[in-house]
């Protein structure tokens, strides 16, 4: 009767039967079946946790990574370059005397003369925030940054619209002073109002036409 056993009905037998030397070919067959099924669930277990084992591992290592070097506000000069921005925008002169050196030197094209100093650049500051009023703030476009300086591509705006004539661009050169870092030096170019065009490429030429017409007057000069 053991050697009668069909496939179809495998599944509802024992392990002792499995295991029974009596069953024969039948016997040899249904062993071998729970044999590999036992193998391949072996083998599953081991494969998914694999995964999990694999996935938890790169988690932590995304995880990681991203700590690994942090950048605090303080020591880059592109985030300064934007703090001395939000100072100004929100008129907290106290905050930017933590931003500027205390030698720092200001220099913005549309003044003769740069503003030396902290107390010079703070008076400027003041004069600044108080004439921007209460809707003009300063709009950053671009900034970008190497390991001492920074540079700003900016505009004013007036309760979102931008003012015509306002565009400007910013250089900005930092240093540490103990543990904090602080812009030391300033370039502001700021858009003409009056865009006189090809006429400054034709004073350039007249100009550098005289340079050349007469160099001992202009090296003496």
């Amino acid at each position: 009767m053991a050697r009668a056993i069909t496939f179809s009905r495998l599944p509802s037998l024992s392990c002792g039967a499995c295991t029974n030397s009596t069953i024969g070919n039948g016997g040899t067959a249904l062993t071998s079946s729970v044999f590999e099924r036992f193998r391949f669930g072996q083998k599953e277990i081991k494969t998914r946790g694999i995964r999990i084992h694999y996935h938890r591992k790169l988690t932590l290592v995304l995880t990681s990574r991203s700590d690994i070097h942090p950048t605090p506000r303080s020591h880059s000069p592109g985030e300064r370059a934007k703090q001395l921005y939000e100072c100004i925008n929100e008129k907290n002169l106290k905050a930017l005397d933590e931003v500027i050196s205390k030698d720092c030197c200001f220099e913005d094209f549309s003044f003769p003369t740069p503003f030396n100093g902290n107390k010079e650049v703070l008076l400027f500051f003041a004069q600044l925030t108080s004439s921007m009023g209460k809707n003009v703030r300063f709009i950053l476009k671009n900034v970008s940054e190497d390991e001492e300086t920074a540079w700003v591509n900016w505009h004013l705006e007036w309760k979102g619209n931008e003012i015509p004539f306002t565009r400007g661009c910013s250089f900005y050169e930092c240093s540490k002073d103990g543990e904090r870092l602080v812009i030391r030096k300033a370039q502001v170019f700021v858009e003409p109002p009056i865009k006189p065009g090809g006429i400054v490429l034709i004073l350039l030429k007249t100009i550098t036409s005289l340079f050349d017409d007469f160099p001992t007057v202009t090296e003496s000069a």
